[in-house]
């Protein structure tokens, strides 16, 4: 992560911002941070996730898929970009923050597993409307699952994430997202 020398920002002044930027930027405590580009084991296990979340979450079912790209605003200091999210709300037009997501993915890469597991999963769960926070570690084929009101689970590579939605649950094969990824 590169940290720029802006002067501190709030939320909304980092999401106008953020919206006039050839980069992806995010905002940690009220600084603007420009996000590393992604390795081939990052992409392909975004990827698998999406591809089985979009095959168990219907259209019209009360959640949807959301992929990179869109924010979400964790509080008004941090603004966050994981892999991907399940948001369970109304969608706003034209918004390029989302408040309210219900699962968020973050797939670890070398040089930001520190930081996600020591600022980004606590910051996550302290949002209201955030039920599970799913972070992957490609380098070592497990997943942690963070539900509020629990103990963190640890997965191995061949067992599979369980997660209750509104209007149903989704399971996601660790295997499957881990195949053909070189330890």
């Amino acid at each position: 992560m590169e940290q720029r020398a802006e002067d501190s920002m709030t939320a909304d002044g980092f999401g106008a911002w953020r919206a006039e930027q050839p980069d992806r930027f995010e905002l940690i405590g009220g600084l603007t941070v420009r996000m590393m580009n992604e390795r081939t084991e990052h992409a392909s296990a975004k990827a698998e996730i999406a591809r089985q979340l979009f095959a168990q979450i219907p259209r019209g079912a009360p959640c949807r898929v959301l992929l990179d790209g869109l924010a979400v605003r964790v509080d008004d200091a941090n603004v966050f970009e994981p892999d991907l999210m399940v948001q369970c709300g109304a969608l706003i037009a034209g918004a390029m923050m989302i408040d309210d997501p219900f699962v968020v993915f973050e797939i670890l890469s070398s040089s930001t597993t520190s930081f996600d597991m020591l600022h980004k999963v606590p910051a996550y769960l302290r949002m209201t409307s955030l039920a599970h926070v799913v972070v992957l570690d490609p380098a070592k084929r497990r997943a942690m699952l963070f539900s509020k009101g629990q103990q963190e689970t640890i997965l191995g590579g061949e067992e599979a994430i369980h997660l209750a939605l509104p209007g149903g649950a989704v399971e996601i094969a660790l295997a499957q997202v881990f195949e053909g990824l070189t330890p």
